[in-house]
């Protein structure tokens, strides 16, 4: 897979650093502006994790004993932030990833497999990419990225994660950076 991911402390406050690098032939193909979507996209997700497993929010980078527990105002700003996150994105790369399959010829036996699914499954969920024209994420990640001359070294984002954020979604940080390895290699 072209993303290469690191996890390191973060020496600074004790908590986690999870740095992705696409080198220079990914990141034109997938385009900066279309992996920092799915960057933020997994940002999101373990700041959400780790507002709901500690009621509290971090993100001020402030000290622990200073960090305000959520209150029923806050949630619905956290489920807006969420809900806009765009995690539909991955559905339009899922359903382009169907859509060319067939095009090119692949039986639903191997999509069966692929989805780790009966054939039944794989089946109607063909059908049902197949019976609706291409949405707009299926178009956005069928086409080409935009061209981006000023990529030279190829494509570097870092999540910084607070050390209390660490203590609660650390191990959900490696799945999730293996997640967004598989988004990007769709793309």
């Amino acid at each position: 897979m072209p993303l290469h991911f690191t996890t390191g402390p973060d020496a600074q406050r004790g908590g986690l650093d999870i740095t992705f690098n696409l080198p220079y032939k990914e990141a034109l193909t997938v385009g900066p502006a279309d992996a920092d979507e799915l960057a933020n996209l997994l940002h999101t997700a373990l700041w959400g994790l780790s507002v709901l497993r500690t009621g509290k929010d971090h993100r001020l980078d402030e000290s622990e004993d200073q960090v305000q527990p959520i209150t029923a105002d806050d949630w619905p700003g956290l489920i807006s932030h969420l809900e806009t996150a765009r995690t539909t994105l991955l559905t339009g790369i899922t359903a382009a990833a169907i859509r060319a399959h067939h095009t090119s010829g692949g039986s639903i036996g191997h999509l069966a497999r692929a989805m780790d699914t009966a054939r039944s499954t794989a089946q109607a969920r063909q059908d049902k990419v197949l019976k609706h024209p291409a949405g707009d994420w299926e178009t956005w990640a069928a086409q080409p990225a935009e061209p981006h001359p000023d990529i030279r070294d190829g494509w570097s984002y870092t999540i910084d994660l607070h050390p209390e954020e660490a203590k609660h979604v650390g191990f959900e940080a490696q799945q999730f950076a293996d997640w967004m390895d598989t988004a990007l290699w769709g793309l």
